[in-house]
């Protein structure tokens, strides 16, 4: 049945999928009203939410849980493609995998096709993924004079669903050396292989271990760029969201990240937190390395620090996607929502974008300045 067609019987109470404005997952709710002559339907969702939404942004819940085991749930829901809301709705099932104790949020998603016999490495839904990709644009940068051949040694610790990876080894080989992905959890890892297409090869492999200790125990300059999407799975009050706190503590990264690093070295790790907390780690940060970049998303901030100068601009951060075939198209709602807006100044007062470092504490803590003032 045709998305339009289902639209047709849909009845207040019934279970649905939709989208919310900026967003192109289709979330779990209950249709609570349809106002026909605005053409408008109002969705509960799940997390308790309630958006009122254009009537071909709903569709029948066809939701499956695929798995459920002691840490992980993994379920099928659908992706829009296209950043165009008003136009078509096109709903493509993607597989997405949350922590058991908080399923709403979602670690990891790949887009599936249509049969859900195999993945689009060359697609990933969510923002924080894509940024991860970033991580070829920059390292190209900085050794641009130096060596432009040269392939990179990359780790993720914090595995996940094997989707960065996937796409690092899959869609861009010739830049890869090596990925090696550290997850602590067995049945994380299961999941990712067995249910998200994580597969070892010549330039992937697999590590089951805590990555605190293996970054305490790895050899000395073993890797070109770590990327740590390390997300506890509970979140003790008062700490960071994301990561856990030790990987971005300054004695942890100096002792045994930057040693970790080669001499030109880029340790990415993505924060959620507190404005107190994002302070704190940005002060870590610039204790530890000789440059730091930072992509400010919507919830997630991605530090990435360099272990040697380098000032890449918004602008320059473009043409180094561009020289990379097929990146452009792989990271473009990183591109469109944040790093062409930089270039403009666009997103200042909101502090998203991308910058270095210093400016963006500035910008953070003028909105912060901002947000405190209207509430009085």
């Amino acid at each position: 049945m045709q998305l339009a067609e289902q639209l047709m019987v849909l009845e207040v109470g019934c279970s649905v999928e939709a989208l919310i404005p900026e967003d192109n997952l289709f979330y779990p709710g209950r249709l609570v009203e349809c106002t026909s002559g605005e053409d408008k339907y109002t969705v509960h969702f799940d997390d308790d939410e309630t958006h009122t939404v254009p009537r071909n942004w709903v569709k029948m819940n066809e939701r499956r849980e695929v798995f459920a085991g002691q840490e992980v749930v993994v379920s099928d829901g659908h992706i829009h493609r296209t950043t165009n809301q008003a136009g078509p709705i096109n709903a493509r099932p993607v597989r997405l995998l949350s922590f058991k104790d908080n399923p709403l949020v979602y670690q990891s998603a790949v887009e599936m096709t249509p049969d859900k016999s195999g993945f689009y490495w060359d697609r990933l839904p969510f923002e924080l993924n894509q940024s991860f990709l970033l991580c070829l644009p920059i390292l190209r940068a900085i050794h641009e004079e130096l060596d432009s051949s040269r392939a990179f040694r990359v780790a993720m610790v914090g595995g996940g669903g094997g989707v960065v990876p996937m796409a690092l080894a899959t869609q861009y080989g010739e830049y890869i050396e090596h990925c090696t992905v550290c997850e602590i959890s067995q049945e994380v890892m299961s999941a990712a292989m067995e249910l998200f297409g994580l597969v070892e090869s010549e330039k992937l492999s697999t590590l089951v271990q805590d990555g605190i200790e293996h970054l305490e125990r790895v050899g000395q300059g073993e890797y070109d760029c770590i990327i740590c999407d390390a997300s506890p799975s509970t979140t003790p009050d008062g700490t960071l969201e994301a990561p856990v706190a030790q990987f971005v503590a300054g004695g942890f990264m100096q002792e045994c990240v930057l040693p970790a690093l080669s001499r030109r070295g880029i340790y990415m790790a993505n924060l959620m937190g507190e404005h107190a907390d994002i302070f704190q780690v940005a002060e870590a940060f610039s204790g530890c390395f000789e440059s730091t970049m930072v992509l400010a998303m919507d919830p997630n901030v991605l530090f990435l620090g360099i272990k040697t100068e380098c000032v890449l601009s918004a602008k320059g951060l473009l043409h180094q996607i561009s020289e990379i075939s097929e990146l452009a198209t792989a990271v473009s709602d990183i591109v469109s929502n944040y790093i062409l807006p930089t270039t403009l100044n666009a997103l200042d007062a909101d502090a998203l974008g991308w910058y270095t470092l210093e400016d963006y504490v500035g910008l953070l803590k003028a909105f912060k300045a901002g947000e405190a003032k209207g509430d009085d």
